[in-house]
């Protein structure tokens, strides 16, 4: 009978063990998953904020210039169309899919150009 109850206690205590390494294995891998979208996040930050602040480079250069009204709203929508096409051009990183995975991760920075 002692037999009986130390066994029962021993596959009871493997099947908690085994539960516990598959709770810690499924936990890792989460946290392995937060961090990679942590940081697909920093890169698409680090990116929107580069661009920002070349836009508002080019802004800040093209009216310091104060050239006529006319001439300035062409250098903005060349602006716009230079910004359009750099969104378009993926970032050489040296991995080109997670580029796609960044994009993909903030489609709600893009505005749409409507002519």
């Amino acid at each position: 009978m002692e037999l009986y109850r130390e066994r029962e206690m021993r596959e009871s205590l493997e099947r908690q063990l085994n539960s516990e390494l598959q709770s810690r294995a499924s936990i890792q891998k989460r946290l392995k998953k937060e961090k990679k979208a942590k940081r697909k996040l920093q890169e698409a930050l680090e990116f929107e904020s580069k661009r920002r602040e070349r836009v508002e480079d080019a802004l800040k250069h093209s009216s310091s210039s104060s050239p006529s009204p006319e001439h300035l709203h062409a250098a903005n929508n060349n602006s716009k169309n230079d910004t359009a096409v750099a969104d378009d051009k993926p970032e050489l990183n040296g991995n080109q899919q997670d580029n796609g995975a960044v994009q993909e991760s903030r489609p709600f920075l893009k505005t749409p150009m409507m002519f």
